[in-house]
């Protein structure tokens, strides 16, 4: 029963979403979605001066988009300060099967499994979307960070930083754990049901989250700019190394829930 009506909230969801991607690309999908779920990301560099020339940058070179994975308001954050439709996400199977009546197929690589020759046809369609200048959206952890706390995953170190040339970028963002969490926990509905009712009903969605304890809290997202080469001076298997850079880009920053 849970499964069908899940399916029935998906089927809902997927004109309005194919409409704004097509008429605003991922900036508009992702602002569209944040706004009707009144997610309220606060981004820490606001005010710094060289926010702009690292938003040219994150929105003019090639290379990878990186960030821990506490939620499910993370990709659409993301993809709100997109101005650029160049972009590849990588996504388990299953979000693949969601997302693609969506954005179509072409955006989207998805990892099938962890076997040899799935992780060789990732490393290949990224390095060739980077060759021609494009970006890679992933999750390092794999979205491990949901159950395990986050840490990296050996596949980042070992098949995308390969694909990657020293001076490409890595731009990295860290969302607040905690501040997440509890911003999810301000949901009347459950997640399917929430982010349904944000692009069928959008008005109703944001009457029903200003109602007393109901709106969503906000979080902070802080972001860097990065090049492949420190990264690359890594060791490609040492994956507690890769978190604790990933870690030292935002001290003080709060990576696990209660």
């Amino acid at each position: 029963m849970e499964q069908a009506i899940k399916g029935k909230v998906f089927e809902s969801v997927v004109p309005r979403a194919t409409k704004l991607f097509r008429e605003h690309g991922f900036k508009g999908l992702g602002l569209a979605a944040m706004e009707a779920m009144r997610v309220e990301p606060k981004f820490v560099r606001e005010a710094d001066p060289l926010l702009k020339e690292d938003r040219h940058r994150l929105n003019t070179e090639p290379g990878l988009i990186i960030a821990n994975h506490p939620g499910s308001y993370d990709a659409f954050t993301i993809l709100s300060v997109l101005e650029r439709n160049d972009v590849k996400i990588v996504v388990a199977k299953k979000v693949f099967e969601k997302m693609s009546p969506i954005i179509g197929q072409e955006p989207l690589i998805s990892v099938d499994d962890k076997g040899v020759a799935s992780l060789r046809k990732l490393f290949h369609e990224v390095e060739a979307h980077i060759e021609s200048g494009g970006v890679v959206i992933l999750f390092p952890s794999g979205g491990n960070d949901h159950r395990d706390g986050f840490k990296f995953e050996q596949g980042f170190g070992r098949m995308m930083l390969p694909a990657l040339r020293p001076t490409d970028m890595v731009y990295a963002f860290q969302f607040d754990a905690l501040q997440m969490q509890m911003a999810r926990q301000g949901r009347l509905m459950s997640k399917h049901l929430d982010i349904a009712s944000a692009f069928v009903l959008p008005n109703l969605t944001k009457r029903i989250h200003q109602l007393p304890g109901l709106s969503a809290k906000p979080f902070e997202v802080n972001e860097r700019y990065t090049e492949a080469a420190e990264w690359q001076q890594i060791p490609a298997k040492d994956v507690v190394a890769m978190t604790d850079h990933f870690k030292s880009l935002f001290p003080g920053a709060r990576f696990d829930k209660l």
